[in-house]
């Protein structure tokens, strides 16, 4: 994955069929743990790793690009040619030092995963393009961006509909921290206790039921300029409810008629926490 545009690359392999001792004549990518043997470098089998800079399974030319422009029909490719292949590799390395023993065919061959993530300092400076490029940004490096599918939309824009409970606004609807573990960020002090319920139209009315369909609490919502009401975690006389599951019946008033969306909350209340009586 190329970090700077988030583009999948193609990555290639190579092995060195001289080196038969080292695994470098089997077709497959299994170096051995040796670096230097006689004074020459043989690098596990010279077991190379290879990074494009084309995109996965877009070569120029078909998926044969490399293997055509490397391999003429007599086994002899042009310099040009092979120029043209080499040109679309940005970056290549020798195996690890060290790597994991193979294992046998039955065994899968594979000993382990592994991650390699390549980070070249890149300073901030003019770059000149690769052939076929457009010089853009006077040389500079570009980014772009869009935020299309998440930019704010109005009530009114299509798609916002209060449709089914998965679809459009009424599907947004949702109590927040859920689960609640004796602490949320909008409380003020340690005698508060608070939990939101989000995305609500301009009038709204929330009634919390415990699972056995007990009604502890009823909050209408009438306010245009917020899209939330708050719980303080109290039933309507004013006392803490106890740790556990409840079901936020919520009901709207739309162009549809009324619509309803049934939230599930938990939350564990903490023991009451004072510094002075």
């Amino acid at each position: 994955i190329n970090v700077e545009t988030g583009e999948r690359l193609n990555l290639l392999m190579g092995e060195d069929s001289y080196l038969s001792n080292d695994n470098g004549k089997d077709m497959l990518f299994n170096p051995t743990r040796s670096i230097i043997q006689g004074g020459s470098a043989v690098y596990g089998g010279k077991h190379l790793i290879y990074v494009s800079r084309t995109k996965y399974d877009a070569y120029p030319g078909g998926p044969d690009f490399l293997h055509n422009r490397l391999m003429a029909d007599d086994g002899v490719a042009s310099a040009p040619s092979k120029l043209e292949a080499y040109t679309t590799l940005m970056w290549a390395s020798p195996a690890l030092a060290n790597p994991e023993l193979m294992t046998s065919w039955k065994d899968g061959l594979v000993p382990t995963t592994c991650k390699v993530r390549i980070r070249v300092t890149r300073p901030y400076n003019k770059y000149v393009p690769q052939p076929g490029q457009v010089l853009r940004n006077n040389g500079f490096p570009l980014y772009a961006f869009t935020t299309n599918g998440v930019a704010p939309s109005a009530l009114t824009d299509a798609g916002n509909k209060y449709n089914t409970d998965e679809e459009g606004l009424l599907g947004r609807l949702n109590c927040v921290p859920n689960p609640y573990y004796g602490y949320s960020a909008y409380e003020a002090n340690r005698l508060d206790t608070r939990m939101k319920i989000i995305n609500l139209p301009a009038s709204a009315t929330i009634k919390i039921y415990t699972t056995d369909g007990t009604l502890i609490k009823t909050i209408l919502k009438a306010n245009k300029s917020t899209t939330y009401v708050d719980w303080d975690l109290k039933n309507d006389k004013g006392v803490p409810v106890s740790s556990g599951m409840y079901l936020i019946h919520v009901r709207i008033k739309t162009d549809q008629g009324e619509k309803d969306r049934v939230l599930k909350w938990f939350g564990v209340m903490r023991p009451l926490d004072i510094t002075s009586f």
